[in-house]
């Protein structure tokens, strides 16, 4: 590749909500002169991440939309990973749902990303998506929680139904450790236990 950050990519439905966006993202990506690539699915993403992940870096840009139609744990699944392989290069499109107060809320102090909805200008999206592809744009988020590594895989194993045993095993670690990272996580979150996410 001649230079660096090749790609914008955009993970989401085809929908008549997310199409105005990725014509938003083809016209950043054309007056950048990068190439927008559209993904379907996060898991879908996760199979053709390689092609896009060189060693010096080839992706400026990660649109991520999250739908209301996925459950709580699998968004919440999806929006960890996705922050911490791209710190400082995600933006997030966050579709209305039910418990609007308590995702924004766990959005502003969590994840290092510029988080749209469905109420922003079409001028604030297509500024923030020009200005988020040029080198000169700089990112610096103000978290107030951050999960650890090991805390991101113990989430993601328990929002994928793995069990304490399993994942003790997996990570090489006891089972008490497992229940301490995952009542460490529960807290962060301001829950008293990661079972509540499945009541949203």
């Amino acid at each position: 590749m001649s230079q660096l950050e090749d790609y914008i990519v955009f993970i989401g439905q085809e929908n008549i909500q997310h199409q105005g966006l990725r014509i938003l993202v083809d016209e950043a990506a054309l007056m950048q002169d990068k190439q927008p690539v559209f993904i379907d699915s996060f898991d879908t993403w996760q199979q053709k991440a390689s092609m896009y992940s060189q060693p010096e870096g080839s992706i400026s840009t990660i649109v991520l939309c999250l739908t209301s139609e996925m459950s709580l744990p699998l968004w919440l699944s999806t929006l960890l990973t996705t922050s911490s392989l791209y710190l400082g290069r995600l933006v997030i499109f966050l579709e209305q749902r039910k418990h609007d107060s308590w995702v924004v809320n766990f959005l502003q102090r969590t994840v290092p990303a510029v988080v749209l909805d469905e109420y922003s200008t079409i001028w604030r999206v297509s500024d923030i998506l020009k200005g988020k592809t040029s080198r000169n744009f700089s990112l610096k988020p103000h978290r107030k929680i951050t999960f650890t590594r090991m805390e991101i895989d113990i989430l993601n194993g328990f929002f994928h139904g793995e069990s304490v045993a399993a994942q003790a095993r997996k990570l090489g670690i006891s089972h008490k450790t497992v229940y301490i990272h995952r009542h460490n996580c529960a807290k962060k979150m301001g829950l008293r236990n990661l079972k509540m996410l499945f009541a949203f």
